[in-house]
């Protein structure tokens, strides 16, 4: 039980930061709403572009966000990924202390 005091405490730390990276990740899309119907609103009572363009690029960039904020929610896996690889690739690299061919036993 107490050696699982330290990993316990290191997890509950990493939760909240990876938590609230999630949270940032997944809001970019809100802003993004946020900003594309302010700034098409200024376009359309200003004549720049009409209502269809307007939904036509807030289509596109709302779904560029919502790309971003689903990749960037892997990156902690990633770098656990990372982390992995580099040891599995110790392991196989490790010379065997052990003579399979021996026949001393």
């Amino acid at each position: 039980k107490s050696s699982m005091v330290v990993p316990y405490r290191n997890a509950k730390k990493k939760s909240c930061i990876y938590g609230i990276t999630f949270g940032l990740s997944q809001a970019i899309m809100f802003f993004a709403y946020a900003a594309c119907f302010r700034f098409g609103a200024w376009l359309v009572t200003h004549n720049y572009m009409g209502f269809r363009d307007v939904f036509l690029v807030f289509s596109a960039i709302v779904f560029g966000a919502m790309a971003l904020g689903q990749a960037s929610s892997f990156a902690p896996d990633y770098a656990k990924a990372k982390v992995s690889a580099a040891r599995i690739i110790m392991l196989i690299e490790q010379t065997v202390s052990i003579d399979s061919f021996s026949d001393a036993g």
